[in-house]
C-alpha cells in the first residue's frame, strides 16, 4: 500500500502534490538545530532495526552490491 500524497499551496496559489517517495519536497525550515533533532529522535529509535528501515523505504536506491556488504 503506497502512502497517500500530500499537497501544499505555492505562493502563487497553485496547489502542488507530492507523491511517495517524496523526492520533490521543498527544503525544510526548522526552528531547532539538527543535533537537537537527532537527540530528540533517539529515544523513539530504541529497538528499531535502522538498516531494515533504510531498506524498506529506500530499497530502490540500494544496489545488490551494497546489500552484500552488510
Amino acid at each position: 500500500m503506497e502512502p497517500k500524497p500530500f499537497f501544499h499551496q505555492a505562493d502563487d496559489g497553485v496547489w502542488i502534490g507530492h507523491h511517495h517517495p517524496y523526492r520533490d519536497l521543498l527544503k525544510l525550515k526548522c526552528h531547532i538545530t539538527p543535533p537537537y533533532a537527532v537527540i530528540n529522535a533517539g529515544p523513539g529509535c530504541v529497538g528499531i532495526d535502522l538498516d531494515q528501515v533504510a531498506l524498506d523505504y529506500h530499497e530502490l536506491e540500494t544496489s545488490d552490491s551494497q546489500r552484500e556488504l552488510n
